[in-house]
């Protein structure tokens, strides 16, 4: 980003930074992977992309087009994310540090419209030029609302065209599947991804404008959220996302923290063994012909106690059988306990200051046992 300039000088002047810049560009480009799937989430794709296609622009108009970086799948890929985790209106995939709702760049999106068919706009009413009075809003940005307007650029807009139902970040391990009525994401990853959240193994359901199970997003930046007190948080905390507590303990950080993952149309499956201290847990999402999910938690360890914890920004209700949250209803099979409580937290806010939210959680909090456990939870919206 710091690499993102107007160019006033000399064509010598040009020449001399040009070497810099593109390595700069590479720079970026190699802290994706070639899926496209930005880690950190929709609101630091917009800021960190916007920023890159600036740049990458430039160098294009500079050059004559002799340099440029349009053309790599890879940017391709960078490209096509927002379109494969936007879910209604400007309701994005919250995983990482991200805010729920976000309102992307018109200049970005227009020109984007224009450089790619595939990509799929949003409608403008989503769009934004600065809706949250950033303070730092920054000239590079300012100028392209200008001269990247329909006006200017008209944009291709694919009129009609949906994303896909089944949306795969293959290397990320991140993924959307859309069904009638709700969206399901789910990822696997590793414990140290950029703005790392311990979630392997984490999903979330969003319908009509409501995320039914929820990671809770990005908190308040304080003096301790980067600092090894990060996992004390509960929005950085395994315990604050829709996975098993093992033996009373969250998932642990790290690189060597991982998933590994296989995948169809109908079921994926994750083996997380290493995001805890157990000889193996492997969870299983399988999609029912009636729009239903199974999940399948298998566990090894010489001794087991259970809890499987979902999170949620809706207020839960018992019923029979297991938890109502909002149209969606949550049934664990076998005998466990129930429990439901609740707990403030602060998400960073941007443009509001000082944002409190409440986060439910329900455990299905299961006896201890030795060896072997296999826990079946049914997730359906009624």
């Amino acid at each position: 980003m710091c690499s993102t300039i107007v160019h006033c000088g000399t064509r010598e002047e040009f020449e001399e930074a040009k070497g810099a810049l593109v390595q700069s560009a590479y720079d970026f480009l190699d802290s994706y992977r070639e899926d496209g799937c930005c880690l950190e989430g929709p609101l630091y794709w917009s800021y960190g992309f916007s920023h890159f296609c600036f740049l990458a622009q430039m160098l294009r108009e500079q050059t004559g087009g002799e340099i440029d970086l349009f053309r790599e799948e890879k940017v391709k890929n960078i490209a096509l994310y927002i379109q494969k985790t936007s879910l209604q209106d400007d309701y994005v995939l919250p995983f990482g540090d991200c805010s729920h709702r976000y309102r992307f760049e018109y200049c970005l999106v227009n020109f984007l419209a224009h450089e790619y068919e595939e990509f799929v706009a949003p409608q403008p009413e989503m769009l934004a030029l600065n809706e949250y009075g950033d303070k730092r809003d920054r000239f590079a940005r300012f100028i392209r609302d200008f001269y990247w307007t329909e006006e200017v650029l008209p944009a291709k807009r694919s009129e009609g065209k949906q994303p896909e139902a089944f949306e795969v970040f293959e290397k990320s391990q991140q993924y959307v599947r859309r069904f009638d009525d709700f969206i399901f994401a789910a990822k696997g990853g590793h414990n140290s991804e950029p703005h790392n959240h311990n979630d392997i193994g984490s999903f979330i359901i969003f319908s009509k404008g409501q995320y039914l199970l929820d990671d809770l997003g990005w908190s308040e930046y304080d003096n301790k959220y980067f600092t090894s007190a990060r996992y004390e948080n509960i929005c950085a905390s395994s315990l604050g996302h829709s996975v098993p507590i093992i033996n009373g303990t969250a998932q642990l950080p790290g690189l060597e923290r991982k998933a590994s993952t296989t995948f169809t149309e109908d079921r994926i499956s994750l083996d997380i063994s290493a995001a805890y201290e157990v000889d193996k847990f492997t969870r299983d999402f399988i999609f029912q012909e009636d729009d239903s999910i199974v999940i399948e938690d298998y566990f090894e360890n010489e001794k087991l106690q259970i809890t499987e914890r979902f999170a949620t920004r809706v207020k839960p209700e018992l019923c029979e059988g297991g938890v109502k949250i909002g149209t969606l209803t949550v049934m664990c099979e076998g005998t466990c306990q129930v429990q439901i409580f609740s707990q403030e937290f602060h998400p960073r806010a941007l443009g509001d200051l000082n944002t409190t939210e409440t986060a439910y959680f329900v455990d299905f909090v299961f006896n201890e046992t030795q060896a072997e456990q296999k826990v079946r939870i049914l997730v359906k919206l009624s």
